[in-house]
Formats: structure tokens, C-alpha cells, sequence
């Protein structure tokens, strides 16, 4: 599962571990915070240390989860983190494991703009989490459609990937604004030690109601 986690929130939790059980009993969790996202606007608020620690925190109870920190290890003068070049280092690595790739839907609509997408779809087969835009398995199906992508037979094969659960949404982004804004109580949407952690290191300008 990868991502900026800027900073980790329960949703990151609870869509990694449903795709840990829909993956099978043997199936672990690898948490790999990104360096830098090529499809997002701007660079990671917090540093690359900060959003560590605090995803070391969040998934400090998470049973069969560890974290990776090869893309932020690897990154020197902010090029992307491109998942093709993670996943193909972590097959050589771990030649063993068989990896997929922990993806909420609106990842899944855009995975068609990812680098060499259709190498990473034969290196790391997604698991699906719904999400907005794409809260059910007809819409996921329409929406991809509607890029042109991907084929009817392909289609079918996303429908086949969607892990069984269902998340409130939660965003990052939203969580940061309302930090800022020190308006919202947060213990819904962050765990509290690392709403803890946010407070004691200033980050995203403002403290934390927990």
C-alpha cells in the first residue's frame, strides 16, 4: 500500500487491512510511503521523517503489516516515485513473495495515466477498495469505461479485483485544512498518537482536538 500519508489516517488502516484479509491468511501488509506522488500537485506537506514516524505509530497494533521505506530511501532531488520501479526492485528483492498493490477506486480510474501501468498490472495485480468517485461495483466499471482504456474483458477483470468492504471517506488533504483551521475533532479520522505526535511537532500549523 503506498501513498504520501500526509499524514496516515483510519482509512489507510482499515483499507490496508481489508485487503490483507481479502488477500488470504498468509498475506502481510507493506506500508511504502512515497517520495514524491507524480500525479499530485506539490510535494508532501510534512518531511519525509515526519510522515514515517507517524505511519510507525498508526500501524503500531496492526498485526501482519510492516513498513518500506525504499521509495523515500531511494529519492534524491525530487524525481516521482513511480510504483513500477518499487514493485520490480521488491520482486528481485523478495523473489518469494507475490505482491499486489492495495488501491482505493480513485487510484483504479486513474491507473491508466500510471507509468508503464499495464507492466505494473502484470508485476502486481490491485485490490480494490471503494471509494468516492466509485462507491459501488457498477460505478468503478462505468467510470473506468469511460476513460477508453480499457477493454470489455478488462472491465470484467477490475469488477474481479474489488476487495469486500466498505470505508467512510476520508482524505488527508481534508484532514490537513481542518488541522489548520482547528475547527473539526479529529479522533475519528487519526489515530491519537498520531494526532499526538502532529500536536507536539507543529505540523500542519495548527494543534489537534483528541
Amino acid at each position: 500500500m503506498g501513498g504520501t500519508f500526509d499524514p496516515p489516517h483510519l482509512w489507510h488502516i482499515a483499507a490496508a487491512t481489508a485487503a490483507r484479509d481479502a488477500a488470504g491468511s498468509a498475506a502481510w501488509v507493506l506500508f511504502i510511503p512515497a517520495a514524491n506522488s507524480p500525479l499530485k500537485i506539490g510535494g508532501p506537506v510534512a518531511t519525509q521523517s515526519d510522515r514515517i514516524e507517524m505511519l510507525r505509530l498508526a500501524t503500531r497494533s496492526l498485526k501482519r503489516s510492516v513498513i518500506w521505506t525504499d521509495e523515500c530511501d531511494r529519492a534524491t532531488g525530487g524525481e516521482p516515485s513511480y510504483s513500477i520501479d518499487t514493485v520490480e526492485r521488491f520482486r528481485l528483492l523478495y523473489q518469494h513473495v507475490t505482491p499486489r498493490l492495495c488501491i482505493g477506486a480513485d487510484q483504479a480510474l486513474a491507473f491508466h495515466k500510471w507509468h508503464r501501468y499495464r507492466d505494473l498490472l502484470a508485476q502486481a495485480e490491485p485490490l480494490v477498495i471503494l471509494r468516492e468517485p466509485a462507491t459501488t461495483r457498477q460505478a468503478l466499471r462505468e467510470q473506468l469505461a469511460a476513460t477508453g482504456a480499457w477493454t470489455e474483458h478488462e472491465l470484467s477483470q477490475w469488477e474481479r479485483r474489488i476487495a469486500p468492504c466498505k470505508l467512510a471517506p476520508i482524505s488527508s488533504t481534508q484532514i490537513r485544512s481542518a488541522i489548520a483551521a482547528s475547527t473539526t475533532d479529529l479522533s475519528p479520522f487519526i489515530d491519537p498518537k498520531v494526532a499526538e505526535y502532529i500536536r507536539k511537532h507543529g505540523l500542519y500549523s495548527a494543534a489537534v482536538t483528541v
